[in-house]
């Protein structure tokens, strides 16, 4: 089957010219001379005779999968997807592709800096009668449609023949489909190479954090970035308009931005207050109950199961509570006894960090209730779990160390939440280690 020339020529030359475009703006590796890269040289550093100059590490590439049409070429490059080096960066496939038949191959590319360092990595290339551009929204029926819009000469031949597409991912940037039965060979089926690009930005997951004024600010703790594509995206914070010596709230904006130079951003509100009650007051209080909830044998998560029957036996729910000051709700909670979900909250939150377990507020937000209720998120080091001591509430005493599938059984809205704004939390039951 054979592709009109013009049409070839022109998925071709938009195949390349993408290629080289991404190469450019994105990885840093791109370069108008064929086969190389550069990368701006380093200054010249100073050492003395008695320290040789460090030989820098050889280039760390990420490549991707690629495609090209059958009996073209391609230059090793184009599968570079990102690449870190020092100085010029020449790439060169180990073996040179076969590109005469249809099919999907695996493909070296190395690559050498100025200073004679060499590094390798393994990708795929398919070698199609056709090359379409979709992203992950794109549907079977726009590819078919596209595909036809391309060639539809052959694709109306292909489909009087009455055969079965197949498709074969490669990765998560690309797929491709044959048309034809399985006794024909490479040349008689039909290849198309559907290259997916990313078009999705990262999600970011950034607590709204509350502090008391003076206190330490922690502004990229338990902050991260998920992506599709990107493996942990970095995030940076804006906390320009922040003044942690003065009580109010503030906008503090988290952005991230993935290898494809997709970007998010989002805001969230830091807190801070004045103390009404000092952390020596509440400590006073807290030391004599870990005395008596507490043996010298217990784990980590067995103290942290008995803080939780603590807040759960010990405070009765009753009346509201001052939402702006933990320590104040907390202080309460061991000395009064009673107070809001809230105040169980702030009691068991306050005990976990005093006993320097990773915790984190958890605020209700559901469109179905306007009233609001806290909990604990609690990483032990097997991953986040919901901790909600309160003795009130749909199957209360069912919280301790829950997945989000756990709470969501026995009430969606209860504790409903914007996950985006919390790490993720763990999937598998918790269980208790063993001494």
């Amino acid at each position: 089957m054979k592709i009109f020339d013009r049409q070839r020529e022109k998925i071709t030359a938009a195949l390349l010219a993408g290629a080289m475009s991404v190469l450019m703006l994105m990885s840093g590796c791109g370069s108008a001379e064929s086969g190389t890269a550069v990368t701006p040289e380093p200054e010249a550093e100073i050492h003395s005779e008695s320290e040789p100059a460090k030989k820098p590490r050889a280039p760390v590439m990420k490549l991707r999968p690629a495609a090209v049409l059958r009996g073209e070429k391609i230059k090793a490059e184009e599968l570079v997807f990102k690449c870190e080096s020092t100085g010029k960066t020449e790439f060169a496939f180990a073996e040179e592709p076969d590109t005469s038949k249809t099919g999907e191959y695996p493909v070296t590319v190395t690559a050498k800096d100025s200073y004679g360092n060499v590094s390798r990595e393994n990708s795929t290339l398919l070698v199609a009668d056709l090359i379409i551009e979709a992203d992950k929204k794109t549907s079977r029926y726009e590819l078919v449609n596209r595909i036809v819009k391309a060639d539809a000469e052959t694709f109306a031949k292909t489909a009087v023949e009455d055969k079965a597409w197949k498709a074969k991912n490669i990765g998560a940037n690309a797929f491709y489909m044959i048309y034809g039965s399985e006794q024909y060979n490479n040349f008689e089926r039909y290849l198309v190479a559907v290259m997916i690009k990313d078009t999705e930005a990262p999600v970011i997951h950034a607590p709204a954090k509350n502090y008391y004024v003076g206190d330490a600010v922690s502004y990229l703790k338990n902050v991260s970035a998920t992506d599709d594509y990107t493996e942990n995206p970095s995030v940076t914070v804006d906390k320009s308009a922040v003044d942690p010596e003065k009580a109010g709230e503030y906008p503090v904006i988290y952005s991230a931005v993935d290898d494809d130079g997709n970007e998010s951003s989002l805001e969230v509100t830091f807190t801070f207050t004045d103390k009404t009650i000092t952390e020596e007051q509440v400590s006073e209080v807290c030391n004599p109950i870990f005395e008596k909830i507490f043996t010298d044998d217990m784990n980590e998560a067995e103290k942290v199961r008995a803080i939780y029957d603590y807040c759960y036996n010990n405070i009765a729910y009753y009346g509201g509570s001052d939402k702006t000051d933990y320590l104040a709700e907390a202080y309460r909670g061991m000395t009064e006894g009673k107070g809001d979900c809230f105040t169980f909250f702030a009691t068991a939150y306050y005990m976990l960090k005093a006993i320097g377990v990773d915790v984190l507020e958890v605020e209700r937000s559901s469109p179905n209730v306007s009233t609001p209720h806290y909990w604990c998120l609690v990483n032990l080091g097997t991953g986040w779990y919901h901790l909600d001591a309160c003795n009130m509430g749909p199957d209360h005493g069912n919280a301790f160390m829950a997945t989000t599938y756990t709470l969501y059984r026995i009430d969606p809205g209860y504790w409903a939440f914007n996950e985006n704004l919390y790490p993720e939390v763990a999937t598998e039951r918790f269980v208790m280690p063993e001494k």
